[in-house]
């Protein structure tokens, strides 16, 4: 009814992005009762997917158990098919295209993604979730370029989106830009770029900041390195 932004609406339902066994029958029990409630679809779908992440783990994918890859899809397959029978249950999903590219990207071509990106952006050209999660998908790693993440950049940039928001999606742009120098040994290229990310991105895991501090260890000297190093070993 445009009393939450998409945002604050990612936020609400985001209560049930968690790997917790008891929720399921919970969430089993709520759709028994309501089989046509866009909420209950929804909330099952990005518990399933957050299952189904957690399953997989933070390993490459070659160093994965075929196990782990296994319960994987099977949960994201069931994500899936709540997330998809949601589309029809309300008239401005967008939640339920933000977790389906967030679930396709594992499962899906890159023409399904982009289809669910349009679609968002046809019922909230503002919108910044879906934007956000299709910008993410582009990311190298998934098959995607920093050319791809870019154009979206630009197109939060011509739809007239808050400077907050755009510096968050500049801000994951510039973490690729770094990973993928830190990758080739181009330390001195990487700092700059992980550099603008922790300013986007000062509370971020301890990924990002591991990486900054890789990449100045090459090339600055142990006192300039501190205030990093400081950082990262704050970090759970």
């Amino acid at each position: 009814q445009g009393h939450l932004s998409d945002v604050g609406l990612r936020n609400l339902f985001g209560v049930f992005a968690v790997d917790t066994p008891e929720l399921q029958a919970k969430l089993n029990a709520w759709l028994m009762q309501n089989r046509s409630s866009y909420a209950a679809h929804l909330a099952r779908g990005i518990y399933f997917r957050t299952v189904g992440e957690s399953r997989r783990g933070s390993k490459w994918i070659k160093d994965t158990p075929q196990e782990n890859i296994d319960q994987m899809v099977d949960y994201l397959g069931q994500a899936f098919t709540d997330l998809q029978t949601s589309l029809a249950l309300d008239d401005k999903p967008i939640v339920s295209y933000l977790y389906l590219i967030s679930v396709g990207k594992h499962v899906k071509e890159r023409e399904f993604l982009t289809r669910m990106y349009e679609a968002a952006l046809r019922i909230d050209p503002k919108n910044f979730i879906v934007r956000r999660a299709f910008l993410q998908s582009l990311r190298p790693r998934w098959g995607g370029s920093i050319e791809a993440m870019n154009v979206v950049v630009q197109g939060a940039r011509d739809a007239g989106l808050p400077l907050s928001q755009i510096s968050e999606l500049e801000g994951l742009v510039e973490q690729d830009l770094g990973s993928q120098a830190l990758q080739q040994e181009l330390y001195a290229k990487a700092i700059p770029h992980f550099a603008n990310a922790v300013r986007v991105f000062p509370n971020s895991s301890g990924d990002l900041w591991y990486q900054y501090a890789l990449s100045q260890s090459s090339v600055l000297g142990c006192p300039e390195r501190i205030p990093v190093l400081r950082r990262l070993v704050t970090l759970p």
